[in-house]
């Protein structure tokens, strides 16, 4: 049998006989698996969390390129890469992206777009997707939900040349 007693933060078992740790056991080692446990656990919480973020981000855009596109119908999407996110877009840069995605000839003139708060972190994902014969590599900057763009830039290639 075994007997149990606390001294502080720290547990330690010993055999009944008094006669050291139970099953080899030392609190280190004990110690040591607790460790690999809470990362192992806290590993698999973050990867879920992720992919989850990047699943609603992608169906954000798809949203998002549904409702902006001139033809949404005639869009396949290739590939969306991972999410990331960044500090350094300013309000200036986000206005000229915005003023610069105006003149796609794929796209609505008027696009509502979600607006950022003050210092606001932006997260992003590259996506790529083909409009009739082109193909656009785009850039989408979202709210830290994922569920609102703010701001996108674009450059179209040629579908002939990509593939």
């Amino acid at each position: 049998s075994l007997c149990s007693h606390s001294r502080g933060a720290s547990t330690h078992t010993y055999r009944a006989d008094g006669m050291g740790s139970s099953f080899g056991y030392t609190q280190t080692n004990t110690r040591k698996e607790m460790r690999k446990a809470i990362i192992f656990i806290f590993a698999g919480m973050l990867l879920l969390v992720a992919c989850g973020q990047r699943h609603t981000a992608k169906n954000s855009i798809e949203q998002f390129l549904s409702e902006n596109l001139q033809q949404p119908d005639d869009m396949t999407i290739l590939h969306f890469g991972r999410i990331d996110s960044t500090r350094i877009i300013s309000d200036s840069i986000i206005y000229n992206m915005r003023e610069s995605t105006s003149k796609l000839q794929y796209f609505n003139k008027g696009i509502n777009y979600a607006e950022r708060t003050s210092n606001q972190s932006l997260l992003f994902i590259r996506a790529s997707y083909i409009i009739g014969k082109d193909t656009l590599e785009s850039t989408f900057y979202m709210d830290k939900t994922t569920q609102e763009v703010v701001a996108f830039k674009s450059i179209v290639k040629n579908a002939e040349n990509i593939r």
